[in-house]
């Protein structure tokens, strides 16, 4: 009998001993989904993975996730419906080895406030998270070995949450008598009944093996803070003229949008609005705002702004040198602008960018580590292709507030800006043109290729953003996007 059993404990043990170092060859990559169509309904079905829901900024659905060839997912869209599903490719001997690494065993969801019809959410072991949402149909929650936790779930008409071997605990938004509830729980407490008729909405939750405790609020009138800026925001618009053009002569087939801002008569000119209102990467536009913020607060003085190059060869010739703010900007010398951003701080930069309303104003990913195209970290940053955001529309806004008639910034930090900023070849007397290129990769694709900026005339400023994303069979450049932008500018000014 002994001899029996030690050959089959060898092999369990040397089983383990291969899983382990099978596991550690196939590491998890990072990455992110945002789909380029309006999604009504999400669906997550996923195995082993935390999911925590935040609220995106933009009105788009943003997913970043961890797989390998081993454990990874199928994302798909159709009509309207976003579906995310677990796909393994394992053989038995990767299933010894346990789940993957904490870091990868995360799924992070962004959607957008009240525009979902239904939320769909199913994980195994792991936890699933929800802050204040709104939905305009039903939630399902789903977790087999996990907590759910919400908070101030607004939904439609019905919320489901299913639990095995874990809690549930939240508020929802309505009152106790708004919902008809079926409770079932086994082994454990629950603060809720096991059934009641009476109510619009429906409430269904199961149990087993865990605590249940959900509390109802009521609807006030208390704005909190984002809601006063969402509903500023809305009377502003109410006052702004949207005109939709046609500029598709000056695209020639590209893939892109423009944005023209004339704040002083109230109006936006629009080409491509859908294209319009999405957030992407700023890239080098940022250039902008980092040397704003550096030019405000005495950080940067354009006589004394000579950086030391460290020695290290850069594929642009042009930053391979001691080089001054103006070499700096002109060439779009990443890592001058990454010293420059890291002497700013993060504190001061994410105060500026909401005080600018820029964007998702998110810098949390301040090395740039999302970046998939670059892993020099003296050419990465949040602003390029990584964690902050923001969409043609905004640029042109962002412009009006730094050299608008309302500007909050000194006469001598714009004047420096211009400087910089202004195109030498406008052709044009009577105006003057200044903007920034900025362009982005992922995996050596162009996704995105900007030119924003303003023009200046004796009639007032005009503020612009040209954006191109990929375009198949056509090179995309910034170079295009800024030749783009000085054509419809010049020409939308008349005399």
């Amino acid at each position: 009998m002994k001899k029996r059993i030690l050959p089959i404990v060898l092999l369990v043990l040397g089983s383990f001993a291969l899983a382990g170092c099978s596991n550690s060859s196939d590491p998890f990559e990072k990455k992110s989904y945002t789909p380029d169509t309006l999604v009504s309904e999400i669906t997550l079905d996923v195995r082993d993975r935390k999911i925590e829901v935040s609220l995106s900024d933009d009105e788009q659905v943003h997913i970043q996730y961890s797989e390998n060839s081993k454990e990874y997912f199928d994302i798909s869209v159709s009509g309207g419906i976003l579906t995310m599903a677990s796909a393994r490719d394992k053989d038995w001997m990767d299933y010894i080895g346990g789940k993957s690494s904490v870091k990868g065993r995360k799924i992070l969801l962004q959607i957008p406030d009240i525009f979902l019809d239904t939320l769909t959410l199913s994980t195994t072991n792991e936890d699933i998270s929800l802050p204040a949402l709104a939905v305009a149909g039903s939630i399902r929650m789903c977790s087999n070995g996990g907590n759910i936790t919400f908070e101030n779930l607004d939904v439609g008409n019905a919320l489901y949450l299913t639990v095995k071997n874990g809690d549930i605990s939240g508020t929802v938004i309505g009152s106790y008598d708004d919902f008809a509830i079926q409770s079932e729980v086994k082994k454990g407490k629950s603060n809720l009944p096991d059934n009641k008729d009476d109510g619009e909405k429906t409430l269904n939750v199961s149990s087993n093996n865990g605590e249940v405790n959900i509390k109802f609020e009521t609807k006030n009138n208390n704005y909190s803070t984002k809601d006063k800026i969402s509903v500023e925001n809305e009377e502003k618009q109410e006052t702004v003229e949207i005109v939709e053009v046609d500029w598709s002569e000056y695209f020639n087939g590209l893939n892109g949008t423009a944005v023209i801002y004339d704040a002083a008569n109230r109006q936006y000119a629009i080409y491509n609005d859908e294209l319009a209102a999405i957030r992407r990467s700023p890239c080098s536009t940022f250039k902008i705002i980092s040397s704003l913020t550096a030019l405000e607060h005495g950080i940067l003085e354009p006589e004394d702004s000579t950086r030391i190059w460290n020695g290290e060869v850069f594929w642009n010739e042009d930053w391979n040198k001691d080089i001054n703010f103006s070499e700096a900007f002109h060439t779009s010398c990443v890592w001058y602008f990454r010293q420059l951003i890291d002497d700013i701080g993060k504190e001061m930069m994410q105060e500026e960018l909401e005080n600018l309303q820029y964007g998702n104003c998110d810098i949390s990913d301040w090395e740039g580590r999302l970046n998939t195209n670059n892993n020099n970290r003296a050419l990465t940053g949040f602003w390029v292709e990584s964690s902050l955001m923001i969409s043609p529309k905004e640029q042109t806004e962002v412009m009006e507030r730094i050299f608008g008639e309302h500007s909050e910034y000194s006469e001598k930090t714009q004047t420096e800006l211009k400087r910089v900023m202004l195109v030498s070849e406008p052709g044009r007397a009577d105006i003057s043109i200044y903007g920034k290129t900025g362009m982005g990769k992922a995996n050596g694709i162009v996704v995105d290729a900007w030119y924003t900026g303003f023009m200046e005339s004796t009639t007032g400023n005009i503020y612009f953003c040209v954006r191109l994303g990929t375009t198949e069979g056509m090179n995309v450049s910034s170079t295009l996007a800024r030749e783009i932008a000085i054509k419809i500018v010049s020409n939308y000014y008349v005399k």
